[in-house]
């Protein structure tokens, strides 16, 4: 049997019976979302039947898993409070923590509520993401953060520095705002053996056309992909993510880990990096920001700092 239920703002049934001795059957759900489509969700209930539940615009299917949590306590702040989350390495959700860490952020909500409800309401008894994890004995341990604790973290702060301090592709007023999707090049693999990646540039052509005239690898341009990312995204419709640290030769490249299921034939993007530097012919900085993304105004930089400091033991007038 399949229940339906929903989530409504009042909460008189359920405090009915969260506060009897006879009348309550507690069960929790248990929601993992590492992206923004439907198909980026896992969901779970410690309950004996499967539960669906209006989760924003999407209706989620929580099925019955052995999943537990540990104790949430409350001290007066939820500061470095972490909550344990254990399930078996049977549950799809471990397909995202298999062999390292997520690409994206896996966040976590859990709901209470009963099992017996009429009014089958249930109520968000803590949320976070997963900060880390271990398995051990066929048996997964997550360690999650509460959303307050990575509100209340001081931001990064900015430096007097050579380089650009934003981040590559950030977006918004004060931001990198360099076109990504000029950046990005479609390829097909070649071969895959750990971190190293062979591009089929002759594949690559028969199906996305002529590329773009950075994506020859046989030219010293191929560099720019160097500190860039690979995309690759599974059967599943999940997102990997790798760096890409060193270009090998001229189809060759080596990324940060190795992508589970991505062999031969498999089709990827390669984005390119940033060296952070400005690229101006007067500076001969060798950079990338003007040259290879055109976005020199929006560099973060200070190039200009002086070489010498103004303070010391020498006649900065002469």
């Amino acid at each position: 049997m399949r229940l339906h239920y929903h989530y409504y703002g009042d909460t008189m049934a359920f405090g009915t019976h969260e506060n009897s001795r006879d009348l309550g059957e507690p069960i929790q759900l248990f929601l993992f979302r590492y992206g923004p489509d439907p198909e980026h969700i896992y969901a779970y209930t410690n309950g004996e039947t499967a539960i669906e539940m209006a989760v924003g615009d999407d209706m989620v299917e929580f099925v019955p898993a052995p999943i537990a949590r540990g104790e949430i306590s409350s001290s007066g702040t939820l500061d470095n409070q972490r909550l344990t989350v254990v399930f078996p390495e049977s549950l799809l959700v471990y397909e995202l923590f298999r062999d390292r860490s997520p690409s994206s952020v896996v966040n976590i909500i859990i709901w209470r509520g009963h099992a017996n409800d009429p009014d089958e309401q249930f109520v968000i008894e803590w949320s976070g993401r997963v900060v880390s994890f271990n398995d051990t004995n066929y048996e997964v341990e997550l360690s999650c953060e509460a959303v307050a604790t990575m509100m209340g973290r001081n931001a990064l702060r900015r430096r007097w520095q050579y380089g650009c301090a934003h981040a590559l592709y950030s977006q918004g007023p004060g931001m990198c705002n360099a076109n990504r999707a000029a950046a990005t090049t479609p390829f097909v693999i070649g071969a895959v053996s750990g971190t190293s990646v062979t591009i089929d540039l002759a594949a690559s052509e028969a199906a996305y056309g002529a590329l773009p005239r950075y994506a020859d690898f046989a030219t010293p341009k191929r560099l720019y992909y160097v500190g860039g990312v690979l995309e690759y995204i599974d059967d599943a419709g999940r997102k990997a993510l790798r760096s890409i640290i060193h270009v090998i030769d001229a189809t060759s490249i080596r990324i940060g880990a190795p992508v589970p299921g991505m062999a031969a034939g498999a089709h990827v993007k390669l984005v390119f990096g940033c060296n952070h530097k400005t690229g101006i012919s007067s500076l001969n900085d060798g950079g990338h920001c003007g040259p290879v993304h055109n976005n020199i105004q929006n560099f973060g930089g200070q190039p200009w700092i002086p070489l010498k400091s103004p303070i010391g033991l020498r006649n900065i007038y002469r």
